[in-house]
């Protein structure tokens, strides 16, 4: 695949999301994918693995934010990696059924709170689907807005 094609990939991933369409987001990766997900270090609050784990993050992500949008302010393409900067925002309308946002959110019932926040994605692709993930996430920023995690001062 060309740089311009697997950004293209991505591009067309963080529309199925923002559409809430999970067929088609799953679609998009390859069966034996890794999401590596975000800083959390706990083995417990990773992803689950596997085409089955993306549809249950995906799922409970829609559950929590069910308007969430994606806007993409820069898309870094290098051989088989593409890099993602995003501004993410939605409202907490429920309570994921796994740990997603870093598992903050597993026990919280919905605030109907609004949150932005910026994220960075890394995705690597292999044979036209996306093969590995990694991101870089502002959630205690998100918790913060939700009214979770008091702001200091």
């Amino acid at each position: 695949m060309t740089t311009q094609a697997n950004r293209e990939l991505i591009r067309h991933f963080w529309q199925a999301s923002e559409h809430g369409n999970i067929a088609e987001m799953v679609a998009l990766w390859a069966p034996d994918a890794i999401n590596h997900g975000g800083q959390t270090a706990q083995a417990q609050r990773r992803p689950p693995a596997g085409i089955k784990g993306l549809k249950r993050v995906f799922s409970s992500l829609l559950t929590a934010f069910p308007d969430r949008k994606y806007l993409i302010e820069d898309l870094i393409a290098s051989e088989d990696k593409v890099v993602c900067c995003l501004t993410v925002s939605g409202t907490h309308q429920g309570t994921p059924e796994i740990p997603v946002e870093g598992g903050m959110l597993m026990t919280i019932p919905a605030t109907g709170k609004a949150y932005t926040v910026q994220q960075i994605h890394i995705f690597r692709v292999e044979n036209n689907k996306i093969a590995e993930h990694w991101a870089v996430r502002d959630d205690l920023g998100m918790m913060q807005q939700l009214g979770v995690v008091p702001i200091p001062g």
